[in-house]
């Protein structure tokens, strides 16, 4: 199952998804500002947190985003503000 908005395809985490996330978004103070988790500090923490994610999915509809080639932006290479923006895209309508 996969989800889309306009700027974003969306999809359920893989193992090989920690490292992207940990470098570009875990661990940032400024991607954690306005979220209810802490940061992630080391790889090893990362790897875990992967694990925990990819098991808690099993039962729930929390996607990581992986977009076509050249069509899509990729979250976990994305920078705060963009974050932040696709985020508003994702909440429901009132």
């Amino acid at each position: 199952m996969s989800m889309e908005t306009n700027d974003l395809l969306l999809k359920k985490a893989t193992p090989e998804d920690w490292e992207a996330m940990y470098r570009n978004v875990w661990s940032r103070p400024e991607a954690a500002r306005y979220m209810q988790w802490q940061i992630t500090t080391s790889a090893v923490d990362a790897q875990a947190r992967m694990a925990r994610t990819i098991a808690w999915q099993t039962n729930h509809d929390t996607y990581y985003e992986k977009p076509p080639p050249e069509e899509k932006t990729d979250l976990r290479n994305g920078a705060p503000y963009e974050l932040e923006v696709y985020w508003k895209q994702l909440q429901p309508e009132p």
